[in-house]
């Protein structure tokens, strides 16, 4: 079969650019590189891109040559021309015998091959979690009988063309994520369909051909290494590109009726030729949204609009780096060239009257069509159940957080089947440190191993994320592993635990350990604003006398301080000696808690002696936020003279027994692994900071 091109216009009216070769016998032919042939035809009426468009469509087959490759073809079925439209034909994907289901698919020699039949297909094709390419029915569409496809058990390209066929019905196809060593072919039939494409690349072409119906198609942050052409046939058709990369020339050729194309923030590095048909179609060059980026046309840009009421808006900033040619038929037709654009030459209009569009009227329209695209969204893919079972570690409930000391520790649970569990335990936000399947069921298993280090003070935030088909649902733990002895503090403001650091500081985790009912509604008898609170040194007692009696609590015998064995600092969060000024020696039991990083206490130095777990820090907030009061004369004891009080304000009367934040007790919640049990009673004196 031999192409036979039209009469030529006359050669006034026609510019072959860039080495475009018409042979003899009028046949297109593919030229040498040296003379490179190309759709590069720019035509004053447009006319003769319309019948070169007619006469080529029985020969064009967009293969991994590219649209400049042409040759005759075979079609297998119908050829698909329509009154009043503009023919364009290509090879059909070979007829097949569909397998159970809606939609078989497989690979043959590289190219992946997807064919429907006329149900209302729902289809997915994405790359999964795993780097493979999935495709997978919605809605109750099958592929090959089963609910999803992986080519190959797993491939993370298509090495050839991914060429699909789908038939009648309402067809909606996703394309997300794909990479496409040759062409992107894609053929539909009859039907209202939907076809989105995200963040695809193709070595070479795209070509996208759909039948009768009202069709809403969107290219989004996608690249195409050769050609791209689009050719809705029937119907109310919108298009929308955003953020496309397109290495060759974009044609697009719409059909009767009403068309919306927008091209937004992309880049044509060829030409972009438009043929929108009859209908009041509406073509717009510019942002669909603001903050988005200007299109570049490299070369030349023709647009023709047909029968009908048409506008044609160009809002930058865009830059037409060729020749910009806008002409139209019958109508009422109307351009706006705002204000932002650049070009090349002064763009030529034939067919449009002077009639300017209101920028109100056109936001309008662009408003919606983004509705009518947001209206059309595929059905979502739920993301997988995700529930964790932690049963098989022994640990103890703290503030917002698990305790345990196993150090490998067990994450089980169940999910979907067939879902991929990754595990992110250091907290970079990578999720390479446990990987796993799941059985029949959903089940999973997976070890990891937990830190105590000087760096995360035994906090290790754990993320389990399950991912199915390109869903995921990711679920958080917070678990302490302890090494040292776990005490629980039990206030009348809340209850917070703490690690004691049992290694680096052992004589003073003993005498504090020594007899810790002597904290028995013990006080905390000062709190300074932003430094800390402390405690350890009074208690309360006579809960019915007002005033009620506070008692010194007998110190015990001063251990050595025991900052230098660690070098740990008095940090937010830290449990510290308190101690009488000028001497480092002087812990007798009072302590205090860093309510703020107090690196000076160092220089002293203060022993810190243990960690506040979890969100315990809570509880010591609320406590440094409280009112201070000098209970000085009211009490006897020449310490009180920052007393945090809750529901005080009477000063003239004394403070009672609920007004003072008590802890009830003190007590061991986890013993140390190597726990020393000796206990001796110690004459003490005062401390303070």
């Amino acid at each position: 079969m031999t192409g036979k091109l039209p009469s030529l216009p006359a050669a006034s009216e026609l510019v072959l650019a860039r080495g475009t070769s018409l042979c003899s016998d009028e046949t297109i032919v593919n030229c040498p590189s040296a003379h490179p042939v190309g759709l590069e035809v720019i035509v004053s009426s447009f006319e003769f891109f319309k019948r070169f468009a007619a006469v080529c469509s029985p020969l064009v087959q967009l293969s991994r040559n590219g649209i400049r490759m042409w040759r005759p073809v075979n079609l297998r079925a119908r050829q698909r021309v329509r009154r009043g439209a503009v023919a364009v034909g290509s090879e059909r994907l070979e007829q097949r015998t569909l397998l159970a289901g809606n939609v078989t698919a497989a690979v043959v020699s590289g190219d992946l091959i997807v064919q429907g039949d006329d149900a209302d297909n729902v289809v997915d094709l994405f790359t999964s979690e795993n780097g493979n390419i999935v495709l997978r029915g919605l809605d109750g569409t099958s592929i090959n009988g089963e609910t999803e496809f992986v080519p190959d058990d797993g491939i993370p390209e298509i090495s050839g063309d991914l060429q699909i066929l789908l038939a009648d019905g309402d067809d909606t196809l996703t394309i997300n994520g794909i990479q496409i060593a040759d062409s992107l072919q894609i053929e539909d039939d009859a039907g209202d369909n939907t076809l989105m494409i995200q963040s695809c690349a193709t070595g070479a072409n795209y070509w996208i051909q759909y039948g009768a119906g009202d069709d809403v198609i969107t290219v989004s942050d996608s690249t195409a290494g050769r050609h791209f052409f689009l050719n809705p046939s029937g119907g109310e058709n919108v298009l929308l590109t955003e953020r496309i990369q397109v290495s060759g020339d974009t044609l697009f050729q719409g059909g009767d009726q009403t068309d919306s194309l927008i091209f937004s923030a992309s880049n044509f590095s060829d030409d972009l030729l438009v043929s929108s048909g009859a209908g009041s179609d509406f073509l717009f060059v510019g942002p669909s949204e603001e903050g988005e980026t200007s299109t570049v046309i490299d070369n030349d840009v023709q647009m023709r609009t047909g029968d009908g009421d048409d506008d044609v808006v160009f809002r930058g900033p865009n830059v037409f780096g060729g020749i910009t040619i806008l002409t139209s038929a019958a109508g009422t037709n109307r351009t706006q060239i705002e204000s932002g654009n650049e070009f090349a030459s002064e763009p030529q209009r034939s067919g449009f009257s002077s009639d300017s569009i209101p920028s109100t009227e056109t936001d309008q329209v662009v408003s919606a069509v983004l509705t009518r695209v947001s209206d059309v969204q595929p059905p979502q893919i739920l993301p997988p159940p995700l529930s964790l079972d932690l049963s098989a570690n022994a640990t103890t409930p703290s503030s917002n957080t698990l305790v345990t000391r196993n150090a490998d520790f067990v994450i089980a649970g169940t999910t979907a089947a067939g879902a991929v569990i990754t595990i992110d335990s250091d907290g970079d936000g990578e999720f390479d440190d446990g990987t796993t399947g799941t059985d029949e069921a959903g089940q999973f298993s997976s070890i990891v191993t937990l830190t105590n280090t000087s760096e995360n003070k035994g906090v290790n935030t754990i993320q389990v994320k399950s991912s199915l088909d390109g869903a995921e649902t990711i679920e958080s733990l917070d678990v302490h592993l302890a090494e040292g002895t776990v005490l629980r503090f039990a206030s009348s403001l809340g209850t917070f635990d703490v690690e004691l650091l049992d290694e680096d500081a052992p004589q003073t985790v003993t005498a504090f350990l020594a007899d810790l009912s002597r904290n028995d509604n013990s006080i905390i008898h000062r709190s300074v604003d932003n430094f800390v609170i402390q405690g350890g040194g009074f208690s309360v007692s006579d809960h019915d006398t007002t005033p009620p009696v506070v008692s010194r609590i007998t110190p015990f015998s001063a251990p050595p301080n025991e900052f230098a064995l660690a070098d740990n600092s008095n940090v937010r969060g830290t449990l510290s000696t308190a101690q009488v000024g000028g001497n480092i020696n002087s812990f007798t039991g009072q302590y205090f808690l860093n309510t703020v990083d107090n690196l000076f206490l160092d220089a002293i130095p203060h022993t810190v002696f243990g960690n506040v777990i979890g969100s315990g820090m809570d509880v010591v907030d609320a406590i440094n936020r409280l009112p201070e009061f000098n209970l000085v004369s009211d009490f006897g004891q020449t310490a009180l003279t920052d007393v945090p009080l809750q529901n005080y304000a009477d000063t003239s009367v004394p403070a009672g027994h609920d007004n003072f934040v008590i802890f009830e007790s003190i007590s061991v919640l986890l013993p140390d692994a190597v726990a020393d049990d000796g206990s001796d009673e110690l004459d003490v004196d005062e401390d303070q900071i």
